[in-house]
């Protein structure tokens, strides 16, 4: 039984200057410092899940409850609504299906599984319209790597095929001529004794006048 395919992800790509994202400054500007540490751990869940994250009051309070009694979740609901409003969320995804996703994180989640050749997981309801983010990652590695053993396979028997071809009407004919040609020459030692002679003769005068 094979293992199941796996959501999420290890890492996601971060950009040096993300905390000078203008988005990331308003938030932070009008949530506190704390808005940046809040917005990364939720990027971290994100990708870990695959794409999005399911965000309603259940799962409000668990993230609340897994950062202390020193952020509150009318805090946390603070960030995330300044977040979902400077579109560093998608709105329209939140308000469909009340997930936490964007264009960008979706564009670097189908990149990453592109160069890990792996099939992107999000569902086609959840995924955000832009040709950033509908282009499709390559096939698994396995599929990828059975298709190119068929077409090296293919190669060979095409190449197999034309050594085996038979030769041309015509130049099997160029070559019975020159066979028959090189077969009816006569070596000195297949001379009888007359030729022979006859031979010497005409050698001597050609070389004694």
């Amino acid at each position: 039984m094979g293992r199941p395919m796996k959501n999420g992800l290890d890492y996601f790509p971060v950009d040096t200057d993300i905390f000078e994202d203008e988005k990331i400054r308003f938030i932070t500007a009008k949530c506190g410092l704390i808005a940046a540490s809040i917005l990364f751990i939720l990027l971290c869940r994100i990708y870990r899940n695959g794409a999005f994250i399911k965000w309603d009051e259940d799962a409000e309070i668990l993230f609340a409850a897994g950062l202390g009694k020193m952020i509150t979740r009318v805090k946390i609901q603070a960030i995330i609504d300044e977040s979902l409003r400077r579109d560093f969320f998608s709105q329209e995804m939140f308000t469909r299906h009340k997930i936490l996703t964007s264009k960008g994180i979706q564009k670097r989640f189908i990149n990453v599984c592109s160069s890990l050749h792996r099939k992107s997981t999000l569902l086609e309801s959840y995924l955000i319209s832009s040709e950033e983010t509908t282009s499709q990652p390559e096939v698994n590695s396995e599929e990828s790597a059975q298709k190119k053993r068929k077409e090296i396979k293919r190669n060979e028997m095409k190449l197999n095929e034309t050594r085996e071809q038979p030769e041309s009407a015509e130049e099997t004919t160029e070559n019975n001529k020159n066979n028959t040609s090189l077969n009816s020459q006569k070596h000195w030692y297949d001379l009888t004794d007359e030729e022979t002679a006859a031979a010497a003769k005409r050698l001597h005068r050609i070389f004694n006048g």
